[in-house]
């Protein structure tokens, strides 16, 4: 049916050409449908051959440049042998096989072959693309689950560099700050150890680790930083994306020196949890920095944060959110136990 078809519109090119050149006559189209008739009779014989060889030399990965050659070497010789039988069935021999306008009928041949080579391969082009598919999506999977990783143990740069030298310079004129300062900077990195390899934990210890945050930010990045966060109670088991929380008090943070008091409040809504972070400056006449989503983008990216709404001093985001089963508590190397209702000033 194809080749029929292919015989048909070649018929009507000999038709449209012949009157466009004035060469039309009642032989001349007699002659022009018995040669077309015959070459797409011909490539209908030879379809069979080309997928015989389609299959017996197949495109692989290796030595994918000399199955190419190999190929055109027969698409060349097919083109020849095709050109010659047309010729010789139609009578058409005064027109030379190496002619110009026989390179015309031999690039068509080649462009069949091409296309028959196309098709009998086309279940492998299909895996190919596939597989390349299911490269990128794989590497993609890999590249977001790098970025949360990063996302979820980055500290904003300098923080633990500014509460060391804070150290250094407090251990010889308050060695009990210094102990403390110490200690926070110390169970802040236990509990952003124990839960680095969960990309879910729960709010209970999600609001442990930033609250230690908050501590060690307070040594000496914001030393007059103040967080205030509560929880309701029905949310303390749910499962929210590890490190959202401290990346939304790097939200609403203040770094222009200015003393700054955060309060944090997380409630439950219809498998969510909605968290409102808002900040107020005890100095009402000091400029405060913009609320920056930047800190946030990566939960973003990830659908983790379905909405999220801010003005200059106040977040508000909504975090998809599951109870997380009892198995995956033992998981966390550590658990961490804090007041089961609320969450006091840090």
């Amino acid at each position: 049916m194809i080749w029929t078809g292919v015989a048909l519109l070649r018929i009507q090119h000999s038709y449209v050409y012949m009157l466009y050149r004035n060469r039309y006559s009642t032989a001349n189209f007699l002659g022009a449908i018995r040669y077309d008739v015959t070459a797409a009779l011909l490539w209908l014989l030879l379809t069979p051959l080309v997928f015989k060889l389609a299959h017996a030399i197949p495109f692989r990965r290796d030595r994918l440049a000399i199955r190419i050659a190999v190929h055109a070497a027969f698409a060349i010789m097919i083109a020849l042998v095709h050109l010659a039988a047309s010729r010789f069935l139609t009578q058409t021999l005064d027109i030379p096989l190496l002619s110009a306008p026989s390179s015309e009928v031999y690039a068509w041949s080649v462009s069949v072959y091409a296309f028959i080579l196309v098709i009998a391969h086309i279940s492998e082009v299909e895996t190919w693309i596939r597989e390349r598919e299911t490269q990128a999506l794989r590497l993609e999977s890999e590249l977001a689950d790098a970025k949360i990783q990063r996302v979820m143990l980055e500290l904003r740069p300098n923080v633990l560099l500014e509460a060391l030298r804070h150290l250094e310079i407090t251990i010889g004129n308050d060695p009990v700050r210094a102990e403390k300062s110490l200690a926070d900077i110390g169970e802040f990195l236990r509990l952003t150890l124990d839960a680095m390899y969960y990309r879910e934990i729960r709010v209970r210890d999600e609001c442990a680790s930033v609250r230690a945050y908050a501590r060690v930010l307070a040594i000496a990045t914001c030393p007059e930083l103040t967080l205030d966060l509560q929880a309701e109670p029905d949310t303390l088991e749910k499962g929210v994306p590890n490190g959202v929380l401290r990346a939304a008090l790097e939200s609403i943070l203040d770094y222009s020196d200015n003393p700054v008091a955060v309060k944090m409040d997380l409630a439950g809504e219809k498998g969510s949890i909605v968290v409102t972070a808002a900040r107020s400056l005890p100095d009402k006449s000091r400029q405060s920095d913009p609320v920056d989503l930047a800190p946030l983008s990566a939960y973003m990216k990830q659908g983790f944060i379905r909405r999220s709404e801010l003005d200059h001093d106040r977040i508000r985001i909504v975090i998809e959110s599951d109870p997380i089963s009892p198995e995956a508590f033992s998981r966390i190397a550590i658990p961490i136990t804090t007041p089961s209702h609320a969450y006091s000033t840090v």
